[in-house]
């Protein structure tokens, strides 16, 4: 029992780190996603907080930022089949089904005087034009 306790105490103290600390969890990935035949690197900066609020950077081959936005949520997933990250499919998505996915942010935008739970949610949607991705016209 005493090694569950501290676990549970680890866990609480790393959470707790994260949130109130400052600290940033990056998390990498890489995956083709322009489908270009080199992998690229997606790195995530989680800040903490219930927002779930972080930057997703992606990276050619290169070491060049292509994409760069701040993010509220996980761009990535667990496979439980794999025990690997997987993009999430929520943030990754081929809209016009060209082989190429697309980026989409989603945001929540707080207003004055509005709970956080009611603050609207703004997207954007971002395609690969051969050099970066870029936003779509709303």
């Amino acid at each position: 029992m005493g090694k569950i306790t501290a676990a549970f105490f680890m866990m609480v103290f790393l959470f707790i780190s994260l949130v109130f600390g400052g600290d940033i969890l990056t998390t990498k990935y890489y995956k083709d996603i322009n489908n270009d035949g080199k992998a690229e690197l997606l790195a995530h900066d989680f800040m903490g907080g219930t927002g779930a609020y972080g930057i997703l950077t992606v990276y050619n081959n290169k070491g060049q930022i292509i994409f760069k936005e701040n993010v509220q949520g996980d761009p990535y997933l667990e496979d439980p089949s794999k025990h690997t990250l997987t993009p999430n499919p929520i943030f990754f998505k081929d809209i016009d089904k060209d082989g190429v996915v697309e980026i989409l942010v989603g945001r929540q935008e707080y207003q004055d005087n509005t709970p956080n739970c009611d603050a609207p949610w703004k997207f954007k949607a971002y395609k690969w034009d051969g050099n970066r991705y870029m936003p779509l016209p709303q």
